[in-house]
C-alpha cells in the first residue's frame, strides 16, 4: 500500500471513531457493501474521489479532514507514492 493511501485510511479510520461509526455503517450510508467498503479500508481497492467526497458528508466532515497529510505524501518522484 503506498503511503498517502496509508494517510488516507488512517484519516478516515479516526472519523470512523469520532462518529462511534463502523465500517459496515459507513458502507451502508455510502450504498456499498461492507466488503466493499473493507475492501477500501484494506487498500485492496482505491476509493474513489466521489466515495470521499460522499463520506466527508456522512462523516459531517470537511473534504480535506479526510485527505489531510496526503499532499505532503505526494510529490513527483517521490518514492514514497509507489512504496
Amino acid at each position: 500500500m503506498r503511503t498517502y493511501q496509508r494517510r488516507l485510511r488512517a484519516n478516515i479510520a479516526a472519523e470512523l471513531g469520532r462518529n462511534d461509526m463502523t465500517q459496515a455503517q459507513a458502507a451502508a450510508r455510502l450504498g456499498m457493501t461492507p466488503g466493499g467498503m473493507a475492501n477500501r479500508m484494506n487498500g485492496k481497492v482505491d476509493f474513489r474521489a466521489g466515495e470521499l467526497v460522499l463520506l466527508s458528508g456522512v462523516l459531517h466532515v470537511p473534504f480535506s479532514t479526510l485527505t489531510a497529510g496526503v499532499d505532503e505524501l505526494i510529490e513527483v518522484g517521490d518514492a514514497s507514492v509507489t512504496s
